[in-house]
C-alpha cells in the first residue's frame, strides 16, 4: 500500500510537470517554426511585418532575447521600407518593433535603451492613433 501511495505521489508531482513542460516546449518550437516558414514565403508586404513581429514575441515569450532582437530588428527595417498605399512606411510595424525592443532591452536591464525604443514606440502610436497601441507602450513604460 505505500508503494502505491508512493508512486501516485511521484507520478502527480515529478512525471507530469515534466511533460507538461516538455510539451509546452515543443508547441513553442512549433510555432516558431511555422512562423518561419511563413515568412519565407511572405513577399515583402504588412502581412511579413506581422508574421516576424509574431515571431519576435514567440522568442521573448521563451526568453531568446538575442533571437527576439534580432527579429524586432528585421521588423523596423521591413516595417521602415515597405510601401503601403503611396507612402514608404507603415507606422504600425514601426512602432511594434521599437516595443518589442524596448521590452527586450528591459529584460536585459538596458533601462536607457529600453525607454528610448518605448519612448519612440509611444510617440509612432500617438501620431497614428493607436489607443490600445499606446495602453501598451504605457504599461511597458510603466513597468521599468
Amino acid at each position: 500500500m505505500k508503494n502505491l501511495t508512493f508512486f501516485k505521489s511521484f507520478f502527480v508531482k515529478i512525471i507530469i510537470p515534466v511533460l507538461f513542460g516538455i510539451s509546452f516546449c515543443f508547441a513553442q518550437n512549433k510555432n516558431i517554426d511555422s512562423l518561419q516558414i511563413l515568412i519565407t514565403a511572405d513577399k515583402p508586404d504588412t502581412n511579413k511585418v506581422n508574421h516576424l513581429h509574431q515571431l519576435t514575441l514567440e522568442y521573448i515569450s521563451i526568453r531568446k532575447y538575442e533571437s527576439g532582437l534580432e527579429f524586432a530588428n528585421k521588423t523596423l527595417a521591413l516595417a521602415s521600407s515597405v510601401v503601403v498605399g503611396k507612402k514608404r512606411g507603415w507606422p504600425k510595424g514601426i512602432a511594434n518593433a521599437y516595443n518589442c525592443r524596448g521590452i527586450i532591452y528591459s529584460y536585459q536591464d538596458s533601462y536607457q535603451a529600453s525607454l528610448k525604443n518605448l519612448n519612440e514606440a509611444l510617440k509612432i502610436r500617438e501620431s497614428i492613433g493607436d489607443k490600445k497601441g499606446c495602453a501598451s507602450s504605457y504599461s511597458s513604460i510603466g513597468r521599468i
